[in-house]
């Protein structure tokens, strides 16, 4: 008898509201500090870590939302942080 994890890849609709409204809300909430930063910092260096970390929050909380709401498929985490990574790229 084998007792092995099966991969249910199971997709929730709590599970991506919550990823969208959560990834969407820090997408929203950081928007303005990274334009201030990337207007005001001239050094191209510190404008490419703040694109970096604006875009981890933002899909970190995109992914805490979908795993507070159970999904658990990868292809569908994947069309939530698109779709978040879109509506920040429309905020900014």
């Amino acid at each position: 008898m084998e007792q092995n994890y099966q991969y249910s890849g199971k997709v929730t609709p709590q599970g991506i509201v919550l990823g969208l409204v959560a990834g969407c809300a820090a997408a929203a909430v950081l928007c303005i500090p990274y334009a201030y930063i990337t207007i005001f910092i001239p050094l191209v260096f510190f404008n490419v870590v703040a694109t970096i970390i604006f875009g981890m929050i933002a899909g970190m909380c995109a992914g805490w939302g979908g795993r507070k709401g159970n999904m658990q498929s990868a292809a569908m985490y994947v069309v939530v942080g698109l779709i978040v990574g879109l509506v920040a790229e429309y905020l900014n």
